[in-house]
């Protein structure tokens, strides 16, 4: 057995065994068969161009074991396997397996996206319809939306960025309707409150699993009032915090708000205004420049948003700010998990995304004034601006392509190995990683990385240094 598995570069005999068995009879190979006649003679036609066609694939065991999961879902099988003698929904449902235990499940969850796409996979081109009808179940929307735009992408249909605005697009959907329907059970029609998005979510940048950074404002002078909206913030923060079967709905994060977890969740605007005059830090005044209204009363928002543009554009930037920064930096290098120089953290370590992201943002506080362009942008877009003048078109490619680079290991480690972690992965898993990201070794990706995160590291100590002498 282990002979003929060799041949499909299946290296796990005992579980791929396991996973045809149950494939051909509907059984493991110690239980009792279920598949009826015609399912197993419908499986016999297509093994053969089936398993030359998993043997290709990066990780064939992993497709293998996915392609099971979501075989062993369906309610009719001998009209699934019919369906794999078509070459293209063939190949549409192993780039599926190959790539995404988290996907592979989602469509065994989910029979009707799969329907729909076994009909028309070509519908992945189109655009990704995102809003949300009030009667609609928000867990089932973000489920589904977010499984179509992680299939959409792994098959090549959009690019990260792309993807990136999908799913910020999703959370938005999500966080306006959980307002809303927050705010309808109070019988509250018009409520002064306004909810802001900070981080990622504020750029457009969020990928699977990410937090979702708020701060909640209103411009209410009444006590009273502002103990109603601190319910209906708490209320939203637990609704969007919600548990199902496909996990947690979103972890959200509100401590950027003054004073921290320690203060109320919803924060008086002349009061936020003052506060961001008189006390406020360095990191906050960074925080800012991904600052985005999402939901709630625009008047306010627009209010807000005049102020936070005057205090973090048009305030001057206090003497030393860029050495204070970098200092900045490096402490948070020191909350990453592994200290080892063997493990690589690709987000907080040194060289990681962090650096990139610090580099747009501090670009954003010392020229934000003369070049509104760089106000509210993505880490690439400000990247991208800031040439000619700043940075070389040599620079500008080497931090864009290592930041995307690092951004998709990212993705990947979500999406494959379903672990949220951002420290680069070690030993079996390192190796079956390497070869769904570029079909490499272990090794080799863990090198590049390195390389990556060094080229990526000497950068960011040169820019700063040049942002730091500039008048």
């Amino acid at each position: 057995v282990e002979e003929v598995l060799a041949r499909y570069r299946l290296r796990d005999a005992q579980r791929a065994s396991k996973n045809i068995s149950a494939m051909c009879t509907g059984s493991t190979l110690t239980g009792t068969g279920e598949l009826d006649t015609r399912s197993r003679e419908a499986f016999r036609k297509i093994a053969a161009d089936l398993f030359a066609a998993i043997a290709e694939t990066p990780s064939p065991d992993m497709t293998l074991n996915n392609l099971a999961g979501l075989i062993a879902a369906q309610k009719v099988p001998d009209q699934f396997y019919a369906q794999l003698g078509d070459e293209r929904f063939r190949r549409f449902i192993l780039g599926v397996c190959s790539m995404s235990p988290r996907f592979s499940k989602g469509l065994a969850r989910d029979p009707f996206m799969l329907e729909s796409l076994s009909s028309n996979v070509q519908s992945l081109a189109d655009g990704m319809d995102i809003s949300l009808s009030s009667s609609a179940n928000i867990i089932e929307f973000k489920s589904r939306s977010e499984l179509r735009a992680g299939i959409k992408n792994i098959l090549g249909f959009t690019s990260f960025d792309e993807l990136t605005r999908d799913l910020t697009g999703i959370a938005d959907s999500v966080l306006y309707a959980v307002l809303a329907e927050q705010l309808d059970k109070r019988r509250i029609k018009a409520a002064p409150l306004a909810i802001f998005a900070l981080g990622k979510y504020g750029t457009h940048e969020i990928t699977f699993d990410s937090d979702l950074d708020l701060i909640f404002i209103t411009d209410t002078k009444s006590a009273v009032k502002r103990d109603v909206l601190e319910g209906v913030a708490t209320s939203v923060i637990k609704r969007l915090s919600t548990v199902s079967d496909e996990g947690k709905m979103y972890e959200v994060d509100a401590r950027l708000r003054p004073e921290g977890k320690s203060s109320p969740l919803v924060v008086e605007r002349v009061g936020y205004a003052r506060y961001l005059k008189e006390r406020a830090s360095l990191w906050e005044r960074q925080s800012l420049t991904r600052i985005r209204f999402v939901a709630g009363n625009q008047a306010l928002a627009r209010e807000l948003m005049n102020d936070i543009e005057s205090y973090v554009y048009d305030s001057p930037l206090p003497s030393g700010w860029v050495e204070a920064t970098v200092a900045m930096r490096r402490k948070i290098e020191t909350r990453s998990r592994t200290r080892s120089k063997e493990f690589y953290d690709i987000k907080l370590g040194a060289g990681g995304m962090v650096d990139v992201e610090f580099l747009a943002q501090m670009s954003q506080l010392k020229f934000g004034y003369t070049d509104p362009q760089l106000k509210g942008k993505s880490c690439i877009d400000v990247i991208t601006a800031l040439q000619p003048g700043f940075l070389s078109i040599d620079e500008v490619s080497k931090l864009s392509q290592s930041y995307r680079e690092l951004r998709e290991i990212e993705k990947l480690m979500r999406v494959t190995l379903e672990e949220r972690s951002t420290i680069l992965p070690e030993r079996e898993k390192l190796e079956l990683f390497a070869r769904c990201f570029d079909r490499s070794s272990g090794e080799s990706l863990k090198t590049r990385t390195a390389t990556t995160m060094n080229n990526v590291r000497t950068l960011f100590i040169e820019l700063s240094q040049r942002m730091s002498t500039m008048l």
